[in-house]
This record gives C-alpha cells, structure tokens and sequence, in this order.
C-alpha cells in the first residue's frame, strides 16, 4: 500500500500478538467469504483491521505459500497494491489482538513468509507476479 502524503512506498504490516505464536509480521488480510472476489475481500479486509476505506486497488502478486503449522497447508494470497489514508493509529474492530502501522520498503524482510521480500523491486511493474514460497520445514 502507498502512504499518499508521501513521496516513499510503504507497506503496511499486521502483527497479530494473539493469533500468531510467533508474533510474526505479514500484510493485512484474511479468509474470503463465499461469493466474494478476492478484490472485494481485500477490501473488506482493510476497513475491518483499520477501520478506513481502501481505494485503487490492482491486483499485484498471487503468492502459492506451502507451510507446516500441525499439519501442511497450501494456501493462495492474493497480493494487492492500494491506497488507505495515513494515520499513526488505527482502530479496525479486531484492533484488541493486532497492531497496524506503517513500515518502510526497506523492512520488507521482516514480513512473512519471507518470498514477500522478491516484491520490494518489482512496485513498478504493471504486470501480476506469481511467486512460489515454500517453508524450509516441509518434506522434514
């Protein structure tokens, strides 16, 4: 996501403190309710953990992320570049077990899972990126 105030991309990160054991930082999101686009999800997605309105949404990237947590899971993330207004908080209704807020590009690394780092040099491009992220775990 941009930051429009400001001539530097930023990203935002959730850091779930409840839901994710190891306090890991990934972008916002979640499940797709039957019968919604990925679009309209992200959509909904954004204004429930923030609270405002997320606006020129593009598809970006679709990540297939093969992980292990219990047992082994295949999951698509759909990947999407847009615009929320700048605040330093935001209070979305799940605003109890997560934080939001503003990182650099720069910090992308610190995000999971960790092939989210490829999409740091590719913001310009008007093309959708597919990535494949595997987690050193599986086959163990």
């Amino acid at each position: 996501m941009f930051n429009p105030c400001s001539d530097t991309k930023y990203l935002v990160f959730l850091h779930l403190n409840l839901s994710i054991e190891d306090g890991a930082r990934s972008l916002p999101g979640g499940r797709m309710q039957y019968g919604e686009t990925s679009e309209e999800a992200i959509k909904r997605e954004i204004f429930e953990e923030t609270g405002v309105a997320l606006i020129h949404t593009k598809l970006f990237a679709v990540i297939e992320n093969f992980f292990q947590y219990k047992q082994g899971f295949h999951e698509l993330l759909f990947i999407y570049k847009g615009e929320i207004p700048f605040q330093s908080d935001y209070q979305g209704r799940d605003a109890d077990d997560q934080v939001i807020a503003w990182t650099s590009l720069d910090n992308v690394s610190e995000l999971k899972p960790s092939v989210l780092v490829n999409l740091k040099n590719q913001m310009a491009k008007e093309t959708i990126l597919h990535l494949v992220s595997v987690d050193d775990s599986i086959g163990k």
